[in-house]
Order: C-alpha cells, then sequence, then structure tokens
C-alpha cells in the first residue's frame, strides 16, 4: 500500500486536522469530503478519516474495558472498509497521474474522464464503509 505524504496532499491534512481540532474526534468522511474540491482530495479526506479511525479502533480492539460484541463489531466494520479504501487510495493516486500526463500532453481527456469516473465510483462505495468504522468505534467509546 503506498502512503501519503502529508506536504503533497497539505489541504486534506490541514481540513482534518482542523475538524479533529475543532470537533473533537466528531469528524466523519462526509464532513472532511464536502470540504475537498477535487476528486483526489475527496478520496484523501476519506482515506484520512479513515487512518484516523482505524487507529482508534486498534487501541479499542486491545482494550479488556471494551464488551466483546463491540469489539466484532470494530473488527467487521474494518474488515469491510478497508479493501474499499485502499482501492479508492489506489483509483486517486492513478488519477493523480493521468492528470498530470494530461497537462505533459501524453494522454488524451477521455482517459482522465475514465479514471475520474472510476474514482468516484470507489469513493461512493468507502464512504459508507468509512462511516460504519466511525459509528462502531464511537459506539465501543
Amino acid at each position: 500500500m503506498k502512503y501519503l505524504n502529508p506536504q503533497r496532499y497539505l489541504f486534506t491534512w490541514v481540513a482534518l486536522l482542523m475538524l479533529l481540532a475543532l470537533e473533537g474526534c466528531s469528524v466523519t468522511p462526509a464532513r472532511v469530503y464536502q470540504a475537498a474540491e477535487t476528486p483526489e482530495q475527496k478520496a484523501f479526506a476519506v482515506y484520512g478519516t479513515f487512518v484516523v479511525y482505524e487507529e482508534q479502533a486498534a487501541v479499542l480492539v486491545q482494550d479488556e474495558r471494551v464488551p466483546a460484541g463491540f469489539k466484532s463489531w470494530i473488527k467487521s466494520a474494518d474488515a469491510r472498509a478497508k479493501p474499499l479504501v485502499d482501492a479508492m487510495l489506489e483509483a486517486a493516486l492513478t488519477v493523480e497521474q493521468v492528470r498530470s500526463d494530461f497537462a505533459k500532453g501524453v494522454t488524451t481527456l477521455d482517459k482522465l474522464v475514465i479514471v475520474s469516473m472510476e474514482l468516484d465510483k470507489w469513493i461512493n462505495r468507502a464512504v459508507p464503509a468509512v462511516e460504519a468504522l466511525v459509528h462502531a468505534v464511537k459506539g465501543a467509546k
């Protein structure tokens, strides 16, 4: 899995950190997603939210005070979200590459439109799954 360089995606990380600070970790993919302007920013916003809550989930499933039912709920939500988020991230990186190639005149607008539409599909699949993980983590707290 390719990890994001925080300097490269400054908008996404700043938006995510601002929401975390202002709302005491009550950030959701939809809120960060709404602040994004490009499909890639939207994908990175969803990815960033997933990373934040997946880290919290990892702590909660190790906590003996968390009931087994909540741990199972968290694990299930994470297992469902992770492959969707991974595919969404790959699609975002592809769009970024094709957008760069288009700017250089190496590829066509049609190619950029196609990969952008594919990214939109992955975002639409990933957002509900990440929302479910957020809900599970919040429920276990």
